[in-house]
């Protein structure tokens, strides 16, 4: 069924009313985390957006024709990475509304090492890198190696970045209040979604991704969330928790 309805929606996407309107129908009996996120905050006149682990600000994000078109979302992107945090200012530069902390959320407000796929020496050397392996920034080298493929393991850059604890965070920008919070960290997600306080700052709707989480981090994240009142979504890579 779910194959069936991606053909149909990219057959349908050179007639927009009609692709939109079958998506609502769709969305009724097989809500996704867009339409779910929507119906949430569907009533706010402004909505507090902190997104951690940004990026760009655009690929592979569930929520960039939100963040960048509906005038009642407005927030804090935080990315660590340097040139992505550039590419996350560019993208939103006409926005107005949203704030980039470039640094990274860690257990301790410091600076470490990050690791990335240069994609500056590659394309000098002739050596085409995919977008979306900008996704795969991390902490842990070996989380980066993992989804390259061995020629291209040479491009695997180390960088020094700055981080903030989430206290840290929340204290820099005076945030009492947040609406949606999404977290993609590339498998520390638990790491930074532990350090909320979920009682005094207590989201509409958290998403986070768990595909690179241990299976013990697995279980107590979401464990986390239902024990704060959340209802906890599964959908492929990520959980998706509603207050």
């Amino acid at each position: 069924m779910k194959n069936l309805s991606i053909k149909i929606s990219t057959l349908l996407k050179s007639l927009p009313l009609i692709h939109n309107l079958l998506r609502r129908i769709y969305c009724i009996f097989f809500p996704g985390i867009r339409f779910r996120t929507e119906e949430k905050l569907a009533h706010l006149n402004q909505v507090f957006v902190l997104k951690i682990g940004a990026n760009d600000g655009v690929l592979n994000d569930p929520f960039s024709d939100f963040l960048m078109f509906d005038t009642r979302f407005r927030g804090i992107l935080v990315e660590p990475i340097p040139h992505y945090a550039q590419m996350l200012r560019d993208n939103y530069s006409d926005t107005n509304r949203f704030k980039v902390e470039e640094s990274a959320i860690f257990e301790e407000s410091t600076s470490i090492s990050m690791f990335l796929v240069d994609e500056e020496e590659s394309s000098r050397t002739g050596q085409k890198i995919e977008p979306w392996l900008r996704g795969v920034a991390s902490i842990d080298k070996s989380h980066v190696i993992k989804h390259l493929s061995s020629n291209l393991h040479k491009y695997v850059k180390e960088i020094p970045v700055s981080t903030l604890t989430v206290p840290d965070l929340l204290s820099k920008y005076c945030i009492n209040h947040i609406d949606l919070l999404h977290i993609d960290a590339e498998g520390f997600d638990y790491m930074i979604l532990r350090q909320f306080d979920f009682e005094e700052i207590h989201p509409r709707v958290v998403l986070f991704e768990c595909k690179h989480l241990s299976p013990a981090d697995r279980i107590k994240s979401k464990e986390l969330m239902e024990s704060h009142g959340y209802s906890v979504y599964l959908y492929e890579t990520d959980f998706l928790c509603l207050n």
